[in-house]
């Protein structure tokens, strides 16, 4: 008989349902009495108490595992990361993530390892977690104490924390009577851990500070006397605590709102000064603002260096810096202000003869506006700007213009010469501001005109967006369709899809794994039809999906399965079954990269904004996509996009962005000068709806706004090799600036017209822009028709009455929208608008353009 050979008896791993994490630095006298004390404590529960020990202290690492062998049991164990070099980071707030990190449970308790936590108060923090998702263990609350601190200095520092953390923080801290403590459990789960940028010693100010949506639950602290050991206070320490104050109130902060901030604070206290100088001691309004402008030049520099740009390494350098660009706009200030107190008026109302002159508080305050701007230009893009590497091909000149952004010094240069015109003649300066305007505004209005006409001013130019004559297939599809929530329109996508003539297509959609009724829809139609396949996309907590994410994670599935082309259509496109095979007629042109398809709204009669909306795609697909594309800089459309595998791999596929399409069209077509053909015939175009209502439109625009800002800030199109296509990059990713800045100068160009008293030739100028926006108006009079003749929909009169009575509105509304973009770009908030669809375009009567190619809408949409 074989003797068989004894295995060890398998102990499982303990999982506690409690984690306790102690951040220690030279505790080690005070390890074992905590460890016995926390196992007497929590007696009957799953726990686990994890020291994360600080720097080379071998003696507290060797009592923590005597406690280890000494305590440990089936329901308690005791662990220990020791944090040693390069591993050390954020002082005991950095022991805490750390810790936080590697913690076995999501129920998280805090505390300090010196004795003055009592252990037992635990019970009653673990039993308050069900009420919330932080508990503090509060010295300040009904029944807690604070005598533990020991004399009075501690107490009052203590009091005094606490105190300016709930000024700071008035909303966040109001029920909060002790965030000071280092006593408390969190919910690992409700927190995330990449929003902290711990530094000191007060990790649940950091998290409060950093999830406002948290709720907090006190119990009573005992807080005791330390028995061993000294304390880790010092005045560096509370210096630190104050950084970590000022960082997380100011530091989250966009840097233009902290500069203005600081500057709004200075700039009253220089205020103040100002006024006690010249009406307290007397000095000359000139001499005073001298002086106040001389101290507060030097609290903006401390204040910015240290709170606004503290976390750049700015060298000596950055004071000259500093000091000369501030220097040169001090001068222009003090100029400005000596100008506007020695100005004088006269006039006369009603026969009374009434002087009026600038006070020389008025006259400041009109100063720093005029110099806020360039000062901010140049501290952050020059004086505390970031190091750059230097590129060996840049020429010198292009050198020292990689330290300001493109067209900040020119800027800079501009309002600096404006100021000094408007010291001599204010009303002739603003007179030609709003000239200049309203030629911008001229300018922008031709371009637009000069794309709607692009494809039309040529007898070929229809032709040249009809696709090649089909052949022979070649190409294997692989058709993505993203979606989530769309139930109602999935199935009827799906179904058409699936009916292509291209014999060799696969369409794979990808669904959310917590979105039920789409994915049931969907499963439905993979069971009937063979080339539909389902892929869920798995959620991960706290992170929203998006389409790119949705579309790389089945982009990574699909790797190695021989696909040639990879195409985007959305879930509730209406997509021709011979798209297809005239999409792979197109890329018998081995130099095409991408091939665009149409896309068309059709519901132009549901509404009086779908009315523009379906005549701006029109315009879109039928002239500009075509006028980008052969001027080599294209970002792609939404969906109909069709983009050969390996050159998508090439890019590492869709980046994660809120316009991926643009992001992906920039991409390709600065970095890899790819060919993008452009086809548009009505009867292939895919159809689609417009937004359901008005607000689902600004919301969309919007998005598509920020997106196309967010591209021109991260500067890709930099690299385009002609300064053509980089003026035309500018000119199309800078669009939300433009249609916000014309939002900010048409009220005040009109109300310039009516009141304000310039030369005739000024005043021409500014009704220069009427024109091209007059023969906008009237193309797109001119394109209704079209459209209703290339889909056969009838176009009455009310239409055109609609479209001109409504023009301004729509515009109003596309630049209030662009105007919200760039705010919440630079306010840093980059949540994702979703655009609900209800298939409008499928609920109307059959085309007959598109009943002539084979597809019955009315039918198709009884699937759904």
């Amino acid at each position: 008989m074989t003797r068989k050979k004894m295995r060890r008896p398998y102990r499982p791993t303990l999982q506690p349902v409690t984690s306790i994490i102690v951040p220690v630095l030279g505790e080690a006298d005070n390890i074992l009495p905590l460890v016995k004390r926390l196992r007497r404590a929590v007696v009957r529960r799953k726990i686990e108490v994890l020291f994360v020990v600080d720097g080379p202290d071998n003696k507290t690492v060797g009592k923590v595992k005597l406690a280890k062998t000494t305590y440990r049991s089936k329901t308690f164990d005791v662990r220990f990361y020791h944090r040693k070099g390069n591993n050390r980071w954020g002082g005991l707030s950095g022991s805490v993530i750390d810790g936080m990190a590697r913690a076995k449970s999501d129920r998280i308790i805090i505390m300090d390892g010196d004795l003055q936590h009592p252990p037992e108060t635990i019970p009653d923090v673990i039993t308050a977690s069900k009420r919330g998702d932080v508990v503090i263990a509060s010295r300040y609350c009904k029944g807690g104490s604070a005598s533990g601190l020991g004399g009075s200095i501690r107490h009052i520092v203590s009091r005094g924390s606490t105190l300016l953390a709930k000024i700071l923080f008035p909303i966040r801290m109001h029920k909060v009577s002790d965030p000071m403590t280092g006593f408390f459990l969190v919910n690992r789960g409700k927190v995330d851990i990449s929003k902290l940028r711990p530094k000191g010693l007060k990790i649940l100010l950091e998290i409060l500070a950093t999830h406002p949506k948290l709720t907090v639950i006190e119990v009573p602290l005992q807080f005791a006397y330390r028995v061993t050991g000294k304390s880790h206070s010092t005045l560096g320490r509370g210096l630190e605590f104050l950084s970590q104050l000022i960082r997380l109130r100011f530091g989250r902060l966009p840097k233009y709102i902290q500069f203005a901030v600081i500057g709004g604070s200075v700039f009253g206290f220089g205020m103040g000064l100002l006024y006690m100088m010249v009406e307290m001691l007397g000095w000359p309004p000139l001499a005073a603002n001298a002086i106040q402008l001389a101290i507060t030049f030097w609290l903006n520099y401390f204040l910015n260096r240290k709170i606004t740009w503290h976390e750049r390494n700015v060298s000596r350098l950055a004071a000259h810096k500093f000091l000369t660009s501030r220097a040169a706009t001090t001068v222009l200030n003090y100029m400005l202000f000596a100008w506007l107190i020695s100005q004088q008026y006269s006039f006369t109302i009603f026969g009374q003869a009434v002087n009026f002159s600038i006070s020389y508080l008025v006259a400041n305050i009109i100063t720093l506006v005029a110099v806020m701007v360039l000062n901010y230009i140049f501290s952050d893009r020059w004086a505390f700007a970031e190091p750059k590497q230097k590129k060996t091909t840049l020429n010198p000149f292009r050198r020292f213009s990689s330290y300001i952004p493109p067209g900040a010094y020119k800027v800079a240069l501009l309002i600096g010469l404006i100021d000094l015109f408007f010291v001599f003649n204010p009303i002739l300066t603003l007179s030609i501001i709003l000239a200049l305007a309203s030629l911008f505004l001229f300018v922008q209005s031709c371009l637009e005109v000069w794309r709607i006409v692009y494809t039309y001013r040529e007898p070929d130019g229809i032709d040249r967006l009809r696709f090649p004559v089909p052949r022979e297939p070649r190409e294997n599809f692989c058709i993505i369709v993203p979606a989530r929530h769309e139930s109602a329109v999935l199935a009827s996508t799906l179904r058409q899809l699936a009916r292509q003539t291209h014999p060799n297509v696969s369409i794979i959609t990808v669904i959310c794994d917590d979105d039920y009724d789409t994915l049931s829809v969907a499963y439905d139609i993979e069971s009937d039809e063979p080339r539909v396949e389902v892929i869920s996309y798995p959620m991960q907590p706290d992170i929203k999906p998006s389409k790119p994410k949705q579309l790389n994670y089945v982009f990574n599935q699909i790797k190695g399965r021989n696909f040639t082309v990879i195409g985007v259509v959305d879930a509730e496109d209406t997509v021709h079954q011979e798209l297809l095979i005239h999409i792979d007629a197109a890329f018998r042109d081995r130099k095409t990269g991408v091939v665009q398809g149409g896309v068309q709204l059709m519901n132009h009669d549901s509404s009086w904004y779908s009315l523009h909306n379906v005549l701006e795609y029109y315009r879109w697909f039928s002239s500009a996509m075509k006028f980008q594309a052969d001027n080599k800089f294209m970002p792609l459309g939404g969906n109909t996009v069709f983009i050969r595998e390996k050159l998508l791999r090439r890019a590492e596929g869709w980046p994660e962005t809120l316009t991926e399409d643009c992001s992906l069209g920039v991409l390709l077509s600065t970095l890899y000068q790819t060919k993008v053909a452009v086809y548009y015939e009505p009867w292939l175009t895919t159809l689609e709806e417009t937004p359901g209502s008005l607000m689902g439109l600004f919301k969309q625009r919007v998005r598509w706004n920020q997106g196309f800002f967010q591209e021109w800030r991260k500067g890709v199109w930099r690299e385009l090799p002609s300064f053509r296509q980089r003026l035309l990059a500018d000119y199309v990713l800078l669009n939300p600036i433009l249609l916000a800045t014309i939002s900010l100068l048409i009220p005040v160009s009109l109300l310039a017209i009516l009141f304000l008293d310039a030369p005739v030739g000024l005043v021409m100028l500014m009704y220069l822009s009427l024109v091209p926006a007059s023969v906008h108006l009237v193309l797109n009079a001119v394109l209704l028709r079209d459209f209703g003749m290339a889909f056969g929909r009838k176009i009455r009169l009310r239409h055109y009455a609609i479209l001109i009575t409504t023009q301004i509105p729509y515009q109003i509304v596309l630049n209030t929208a662009a105007l919200w973009a760039v705010f919440r770009e630079l306010r840093g908030e980059r949540s994702w608008y979703k655009t609900a669809h209800i298939a409008k375009h499928r609920s109307e009567p059959a085309y007959e353009a598109i009943e002539a190619s084979g597809i019955n809408l009315v039918e198709e949409s009884s699937d759904v």
